[in-house]
């Protein structure tokens, strides 16, 4: 996939996507090397909301994953929280040869928050992702000028080579205006790439992606069909559509990923939730009444049905 702007996409699939994804190593595999070889540069890996994962099988998928793709990314899990509770989480990291983590600040609990960030990174041996956690909030604390403690973080963030400081909306409660206005103050306190993660109880998951992306984000998260916790995640498949309609990406391939989104549709414990693929399909492609009978036909166990779409 050909970007023509500075943005990465960070799926999270295998992390923020298990609050519906139950799935064993062979499948967590298939999934992560769809996504690499798409050419998605960082894959994040996990359980929920947690940094570390659920079983035994769950670390033997990790370090499978590493060894068969050891150029790309991986992040264990995405939120560092309560650091005196996992003493081993960094050295567990390098065991799996992680290269980046991702650490929680809470807008309530700065303090926390400031030394959680300091902590990774004076570890030294991974990319640190700093996710402002209820992003709303802290958009609220701006606006009230109560802003010192959350600026002190960032530039702290900034100072100790934090790769990333992200805007995060928790419970999708921002609109893009406030996307718009916690971007510019993040850039007003230093020069950092700024990432963005969505979820879309309210339906503004693409609203507000498309401004930050617009804005000139660097990272931004998706899971495939917008699996994850509550209503979920910005989905991976519909944003490369996106970009690419709206001129922000070249024209890709997208037929193994959507292959690759069935399987994952069948490991959900909630299908109903999952984004309608074959509805998705409608809009990319002119695809004949008879090809469309026989795509809805297909049994779930069937993982290769949109292949022949993208040959016509």
């Amino acid at each position: 996939m050909g970007f023509k702007m500075k943005i990465n996409i960070l799926d999270t699939t295998l992390r923020d996507g298990k609050y519906e994804l139950k799935a064993n190593k062979e499948t967590q595999i298939k999934i992560a090397k769809a996504l690499f070889d798409y050419g998605i540069k960082y894959v994040e890996i996990g359980s929920e909301l947690h940094l570390g994962a659920t079983s035994d099988e769950d670390f033997e998928a990790i370090s499978q994953i590493r060894s068969n793709h050891p150029k790309n990314k991986l992040c264990l899990g995405g939120i560092i929280f309560e650091l005196e509770k996992n003493p081993r989480i960094f050295q567990k990291s390098r065991d799996l040869g992680l290269d980046f983590l991702r650490v929680a600040v809470m807008h309530n609990n700065l303090d926390e928050g400031m030394k959680w960030v300091k902590s990774t990174l004076n570890e030294g041996d991974f990319s640190v992702f700093v996710q402002l956690l209820c992003s709303d909030m802290v958009v609220k604390q701006i606006k009230n000028g109560n802003h010192s403690a959350i600026n002190e973080i960032i530039k702290t963030s900034i100072a100790g080579g934090a790769k990333c400081i992200y805007i995060v909306d928790s419970f999708s409660r921002m609109l893009p205006e406030d996307v718009r206005l916690l971007y510019n103050h993040i850039k007003s306190q230093g020069d950092v790439n700024i990432g963005f993660h969505a979820h879309n109880d309210s339906l503004m998951a693409f609203a507000n992606a498309y401004e930050f992306i617009k804005l000139g984000g660097n990272f931004i998260d998706t899971t495939l069909g917008g699996i994850g916790r509550g209503r979920g995640n910005l989905s991976l498949i519909e944003l490369i559509n996106l970009l690419e309609n709206s001129g922000y990406a070249e024209k890709s391939n997208i037929a193994n990923l959507l292959n690759t989104a069935r399987v994952v549709k069948n490991n959900c414990t909630k299908k109903e939730k999952f984004n309608d693929l074959n509805s998705f399909a409608l809009t990319r492609y002119p695809i004949p009444k008879e090809d469309f009978i026989q795509i809805l036909q297909a049994p779930d166990d069937k993982e290769d049905v949109y292949s022949a779409l993208e040959a016509n």
